[in-house]
């Protein structure tokens, strides 16, 4: 499996404005993934925090950043922030129309970019922003997915965390690493099924001829009687 890591960033208020906890067990189930993740997620508020955790990850780790709310506007300026270092993957969930301000569009370090938006009439505004590429990106796989709930919604396991959690483990799934390493295991003794197979039926060939070995001097026997019965 390669080295990954996952920044979980906030939204405004941090885990009080977050009672259900969504970005923590997203973050939680992220990391049963075999991904590095901090102890807590990120406070937007400190985002340049966010960005300096990023530069010190090694160059060919894959980058996970995952935002709800005002962090989800500021995920793209992480990005910024620590180009031309490639970000693997960018899940912004719920964006806020007022945490907009100063914060870029989506750069093309990002390899892969999800959004989820709601409707102003479910978040007044707090969830219906929704983050594009910035103008010539071409280089980000970049999709939207529309769900309407109220804000934050980052506890929605079936319409948030489970596409969210798809995505990443398909990334890490794919990785030339993984490949690789599922390739030489692949190719270990004793793990192919058609080699047990094989030997199994070499095993009983080695019995066959085994058993028409001992009978023939049983007929050799016989054979020499039936020309002494006809000697005399």
């Amino acid at each position: 499996m390669p080295q990954a890591y996952c920044e979980c960033i906030y939204g405004l208020g941090g885990s009080v404005l977050d009672p259900a906890g969504g970005m923590a067990t997203l973050m939680a189930k992220i990391k049963a993934l075999g991904v590095i993740t901090p102890n807590v997620p990120w406070d937007q508020a400190n985002i340049q925090a966010v960005a300096d955790a990023v530069n010190k990850h090694p160059a060919d780790a894959m980058v996970f950043l995952i935002g709800d709310s005002c962090g989800a506007n500021k995920a793209p300026w992480v990005a910024a922030a620590v180009y031309p270092r490639k970000i693997s993957y960018m899940a912004c969930i719920q964006a806020s129309v007022y945490c907009q301000n100063g914060c870029p569009d989506i750069p093309n370090n990002v390899q892969q970019a999800f959004v989820i938006y709601s409707d102003y009439v479910h978040t007044g505004g707090l969830g219906c922003y929704i983050p594009i590429r910035a103008a010539g990106n071409t280089v980000t796989r970049y999709r939207q997915a529309y769900v309407a709930a109220p804000h934050p919604d980052d506890n929605d396991v079936a319409n948030v965390q489970n596409p969210i959690l798809a995505d990443i483990k398909n990334l890490l799934d794919t990785h030339p690493a993984t490949v690789a390493a599922a390739a030489v295991s692949a190719n270990q003794p004793g793990a192919s099924k058609s080699g047990s197979a094989t030997t199994g039926t070499r095993s009983s060939r080695k019995f066959v001829r085994t058993k028409r070995i001992e009978l023939l001097p049983a007929s050799l026997a016989e054979l020499e009687k039936d020309v002494d019965r006809i000697a005399f």
